[in-house]
C-alpha cells in the first residue's frame, strides 16, 4: 500500500512538472523532490532533454547542457550527444580517471573542453556531474573552484572578453589591478593608491574596507595629479612622498609614526603595518 501511495505522488509530481515547466519554472520543493532523496547527483528536468537537477544534500539548482545537441544521460550522470557517442564514452571515462587521480572524492576537475563548466567527483560508483560555473568566470583546476577568467588561466589574456558585454570587470593575480572588457578586448586598468579592486562591488573600494591581501610593496605612482603628497608606507614609521614625479621613502622621526588619517607623523602607531 505504502509502495502504491509514493508511486502515484512520484507520478502526480512528474505529471504535475511537465505542464508546469511549459509556462514557467519548476518551484524549489518540487526540485527538491524529483531528487528523490539522493544526497548527491542529478536527475533529468522534466520536459527537457538538455536540462538537469543537480542534487547536492538539502540544496538544488537547474542547470543545462551547453552544447547544442547534447541531451542529459541521466544513467552516465554526463551531457552527450543526442543518442549513442563513442567520443562521450570516451569523454566520460577521462573524467573518471582524473577523478580517481584524488584521493578525497567530493572535489572537482576541470571540463577538458570547457572553461565555464567543470565535473564534480563525487565517489568511485558515481559517474562526475557536469556543472556550471557562475557568469563571466572560468573554472581553476588549481584552485578547484570558478574564479575570474584573468586568474583561471583557462584561456590568455587576450581572450577573456571574447563574447563579453562591454564594461565587465575580471580581476587579477594582484589586489589593485583588474581588466575591463571594451569592444571583445581586454583592457588593464589599476585602482588608486589608497585602493584594492572588488569583483564582487565591480570597482575599487578603499582598501580599509578591502578583504584582499597584497604581495609584496605597491608604490605610488607619482605624476602632476599627486605632486606633494604622501602615501602609506607598510613599515609605520616611514611614508612615500611625491616630488617631481618621482617617489621618494621618507622616514618619521624616533618613536614617530606615519597617521594616514592625518597625513603626517605622529605617537600613535597604525594598525596593519610594521617596523
Amino acid at each position: 500500500m505504502y509502495f502504491k501511495v509514493k508511486l502515484y505522488i512520484s507520478l502526480f509530481l512528474i505529471s504535475l512538472c511537465s505542464e508546469y515547466a511549459e509556462a514557467q519554472a519548476i518551484p524549489e520543493f518540487v526540485l527538491k523532490k524529483l531528487c528523490n532523496e539522493k544526497d548527491v547527483g542529478a536527475v533529468a528536468y522534466p520536459g527537457s532533454q538538455s536540462k538537469f537537477i543537480v542534487c547536492l544534500n538539502d540544496k538544488v539548482h537547474v542547470d543545462e547542457c551547453s552544447v547544442p545537441g547534447t541531451c542529459f544521460d541521466e544513467r552516465k550522470q554526463i551531457c552527450s550527444l543526442c543518442g549513442q557517442s563513442s567520443e562521450n564514452i570516451h569523454l566520460t571515462n577521462y573524467v573518471k580517471a582524473k577523478c580517481e587521480q584524488h584521493e578525497l572524492w567530493f572535489t572537482a576537475v576541470a571540463a577538458p573542453t570547457d572553461c565555464t563548466h567543470y565535473y564534480f567527483c563525487m565517489d568511485i560508483n558515481t559517474i562526475p556531474v557536469y556543472t556550471a560555473c557562475p557568469e563571466n568566470t572560468h573554472f581553476s583546476d588549481k584552485q578547484k573552484k570558478c574564479v575570474s577568467p584573468a586568474i583561471a588561466g583557462c584561456v590568455s589574456t587576450e581572450k577573456i572578453c571574447l563574447n563579453v558585454a562591454d564594461d565587465i570587470q575580471f580581476a587579477t593575480t594582484n589586489c589593485f589591478d583588474y581588466y575591463e572588457c571594451s569592444n571583445q578586448k581586454a583592457v588593464l586598468k589599476s585602482c588608486a593608491y589608497n585602493e584594492h579592486f572588488d569583483e564582487t562591488a565591480g570597482r575599487c573600494i578603499p582598501i580599509k574596507k578591502s578583504k584582499c591581501v597584497e604581495k609584496g610593496v605597491r608604490k605610488p605612482t607619482c605624476n602632476e595629479t599627486n605632486e606633494g603628497m604622501y602615501f602609506a608606507h607598510p613599515k609605520c614609521n616611514q611614508y612615500y612622498m611625491c616630488f617631481a614625479n618621482n617617489v621618494y621613502e621618507v622616514t618619521c622621526e624616533t618613536n614617530s609614526y606615519f597617521n594616514k588619517e592625518e597625513n603626517k607623523c605622529t605617537n600613535t602607531p597604525q594598525s596593519g603595518c610594521s617596523m
